[in-house]
């Protein structure tokens, strides 16, 4: 049995180190999507302003690591303002949960109420508080994702107008049958 097992363990690693050596080229597994030729004046820091995008994952980085999407597209001063602004949001919402739980040992908002059923006030203002910090860091995300996917999309664009790298579009058009019934499209590919 031992060695049945070690036998089988030596195949599966053999298989497995030969899996591993095979180089693909799949426009998924690197960083480049193709290599285009670059002309001589192009600087690195334009290169890199053509390769950069905002894809899921940075979107969902952004929603944790405040100002990530300005920094990934090198806006510091805008990713330090955002970071800035959403420390201030999530204190906001600590102060507010906080004064809450000792006011009125609960996290409920509407606990503490006076004989005319009227709610405190100090409690309002937990409420108003928690509320604000988590509008804050909503706009703030919000902010890092749109103005940075835009800010990346402008400065791609100013690049490829700076140079003329040309857009390379394809139209085909697309004939599907589903149930017998012919459903007539057009395809639209852009690259660049």
């Amino acid at each position: 049995m031992k060695r049945f097992v070690l036998i089988l363990s030596l195949v599966l690693l053999c298989v497995g180190n030969l899996k591993s050596q095979t180089i693909t080229s799949g426009t998924w597994k690197n960083g480049l999507k193709e290599l285009v030729a670059v002309p001589d004046s192009m600087t690195y820091n334009e290169f890199l302003k053509l390769q950069r995008k905002v894809t899921w994952q940075r979107i969902f980085a952004s929603a944790f690591i405040p100002g990530y999407i300005h920094f990934y597209a090198d806006h510091m001063k805008v990713g330090w303002g955002i970071i800035v602004g959403r420390l201030i949001g999530a204190s906001l919402m600590v102060y507010g949960l906080l004064d809450e739980i000792n006011y009125a040992g609960t996290l409920n908002f509407y606990s503490v109420v006076t004989e005319k059923d009227q709610i405190e006030a100090r409690s309002q203002r937990n409420l108003t508080l928690f509320i604000t910090g988590m509008a804050i860091n909503v706009l703030g995300f919000a902010i890092d994702w749109a103005r940075g996917d835009w800010l990346i999309s402008k400065e791609r664009d100013e690049v490829l107008y700076k140079y003329g790298l040309k857009l390379r579009a394809k139209v085909s058009p697309k004939v599907s049958f589903i149930g017998g019934e012919p459903i007539y499209g057009v395809n639209f590919k852009i690259k660049f």
